[in-house]
């Protein structure tokens, strides 16, 4: 959550975009390294995928206290539900890219319920 707090006081919006992106791409690298070094692709002990994932999930608003506690919720019933499409990448999707997609999708819903929550 701090890095994710640290995060909202990037502006403009694209500068947050570019520091999700190179997130992203180094977290397929770390995260496939760091599966095959546990000997799991997916261990639990891997959690660059759920900050880039709360990343995605607060891009659309501003980085409030509510936001981010509503943002955390959001995005952890998604990730831990999983339900479609989070599933499907999650399923059929190995490796770094894998561990990485199934956050990536599951912050984006959560951001785009955050967003259309934020009007009411």
């Amino acid at each position: 959550m701090p890095i994710v707090w640290l995060m909202g006081q990037i502006e403009p919006v694209f500068l947050y975009g570019i520091v999700c992106a190179t997130c992203i791409v180094a977290g397929v690298w770390a995260c496939e390294g760091a599966g095959r070094h546990l000997g799991k692709p997916d261990h639990p002990a891997i959690v660059w995928d759920e900050i880039v994932g709360m990343q995605i999930t607060m891009i659309l608003v501003p980085v409030t206290l509510a936001n981010l506690m509503i943002g955390f919720l959001l995005f952890r019933f998604l990730d831990i539900a999983k339900p479609w499409p989070v599933s499907w990448f999650d399923r059929n999707i190995k490796g770094g890219l894998g561990v990485m997609l199934d956050d990536i999708v599951a912050g984006a819903i959560a951001s785009g319920v955050l967003y259309g929550v934020s009007f009411l």
